[in-house]
């Protein structure tokens, strides 16, 4: 594949061994229990990922929330918080988390 269709990770994998790394002990670290849980922690990266207009870690964010134990209520829950602290454009980048619930 060329560099165009590569995710983001593949191409931090591909050019930067070291950041690669990083980004999977950030992740490591998100999808772990410290003292919040796993399921918080990935609930507030998915209000800030849309918050930051990233659709696709919205969505990832909210997949992996729900494997750690959130329900769809407290998706909806995020998203409301979502859409009080940033408005309705970071609420619609919030809404790809509920792509999984048909």
């Amino acid at each position: 594949a060329c560099m165009a269709e590569k995710s983001w990770g593949e191409l931090l994998h591909a050019h930067s061994p070291a950041l690669d790394e990083q980004n999977r002990e950030d992740f490591a670290f998100l999808s772990s229990p410290t003292a919040l849980t796993a399921r918080e922690k990935l609930l507030m990266a998915l209000a800030l990922d849309s918050m930051a207009n990233k659709p696709a870690g919205s969505k990832h964010y909210g997949e992996e929330a729900v494997k750690a134990g959130a329900s769809k209520e407290q998706i909806l829950d995020t998203l409301t918080i979502v859409r009080m602290f940033a408005g309705r454009g970071a609420l619609a980048t919030a809404c790809e988390a509920l792509r999984q619930f048909k």
